[in-house]
């Protein structure tokens, strides 16, 4: 690659100034185009390939004579990423004083860490987020109908969780932030609970709906009753209507799981009503069940 511009013009200086004013003028420049001070500037990344070209040139004695001379077709020519070199701030004759001196004003560094903490963070690494998590948390179907507050000490924290009414059992609940640390100024990630609903002694849950059996005598099966049918929020009365055989299904209405998310709407409650035979019985009611079988 050819360089057409003049070496001396990109640096700003004349061609009869002194090594230590090209030292300086490259300096300056440097420090204003540096990719790490015009992140995504392509014209500054240019620039500063250009100045670097210019000072690979000028700061050696021998290609400064050879560029006089020839100007752009110098003998080994003044592209500072080409020539084949494998060390892009010269090999022999560079000016190590001067690089430290760039790497000190750059980032922060020395002669034993020249690129300092803070540079190579900067220029080796970018902004990391934090790992997700995930977890379980255990509820009783009361508390995934009313809603609840847990406090779970997760990742060396200790969290409180509020959960919405109607929560789903394998629901998973997004806690944003409360993962893992990101990393080189990341931000954190995220906490995922998995919502595992227990199992209730008088309740099935199918979706919103709840389903349960109801036990009462045959009696008020053939005769109709009015008897108290748990829920889940609160005993309700319920009639029986006269002549109910063993099996029978019935629905009450707005008595199942809210759902999630929509307040004041729920499901339904589906009861199965069984007609316990009775036991025991004395000689004088097998008389008069007796009589009633003898009608049918």
């Amino acid at each position: 690659m050819k360089h057409q511009k003049d070496y001396y013009q990109v640096l700003g200086v004349s061609k009869s100034a002194s090594q230590d004013e090209i030292k300086k003028a490259h300096r300056r420049l440097a420090r204003k185009y540096h990719p790490d001070k015009n992140a995504g500037d392509k014209q500054a990344e240019a620039k500063f390939k250009e100045i670097q070209a210019a000072y690979d040139v000028l700061k050696d004695p021998t290609k400064r004579k050879k560029y006089d001379q020839f100007g752009a077709n110098w003998e080994n020519g003044g592209d500072f990423f080409g020539g084949g070199n494998p060390n892009p701030f010269g090999g022999a004759g560079m000016d190590m004083d001067n690089l430290f001196d760039m790497f000190e004003g750059f980032f922060g560094g020395n002669r034993q860490n020249p690129f300092g903490q803070r540079g190579y963070a900067q220029r080796h690494q970018m902004p990391v987020k934090g790992k997700d998590l995930k977890g379980t948390l255990k509820l009783i179907l009361p508390e995934a109908y009313n809603g609840a507050t847990k406090t779970l000490k997760f990742n060396g924290k200790t969290l409180r969780i509020k959960i919405k009414p109607g929560v789903k059992n394998g629901q998973q609940l997004k806690i944003k932030g409360k993962g893992m640390l990101g990393k080189n100024g990341g931000s954190p990630g995220d906490l995922y609970i998995e919502v595992q609903v227990q199992e209730h002694h008088l309740f099935t849950r199918r979706g919103y709906d709840l389903y349960s059996t109801v036990h009462t005598d045959i009696f008020s099966g053939v005769l109709g009753a009015k008897i108290m049918v748990n829920t889940l929020s609160g005993a309700v009365g319920f009639a029986i209507p006269k002549g109910s055989s063993n099996g029978r299904k019935f629905r009450i209405k707005g008595k199942g799981m809210p759902k999630y998310n929509q307040p004041g709407s729920f499901g339904d409650l589906y009861i199965t009503l069984a007609l316990d035979t009775p036991e025991n019985l004395s000689p004088e009611q097998e008389e008069m069940l007796r009589k009633l079988q003898g009608q049918y």
